[in-house]
């Protein structure tokens, strides 16, 4: 967990000056709050979160928007 945080971090860093990040996640609770823990709000511009549901026509629907 700490590898794919750290590689999310750093690849990130690349993208912190658009005004709006959306992110796409399926995969395990507990990696999505690591990941969440990285989110600063005076670092990141505005960011969108999408909850992937596999039983549904639409696949990712917003669940919550940062900042």
């Amino acid at each position: 967990m700490q590898y794919i945080k750290k590689a999310f971090g750093g690849l990130m860093e690349n993208y912190l000056n658009y005004s709006e990040i959306h992110l796409f996640y399926a995969g395990p609770a507990g990696l999505a709050v690591e990941i969440g823990r990285l989110i600063r709000e005076t670092m990141w511009p505005k960011v969108f979160v999408y909850n992937y549901q596999n039983s549904r026509t639409v696949k990712y629907k917003l669940k919550l928007e940062l900042n």
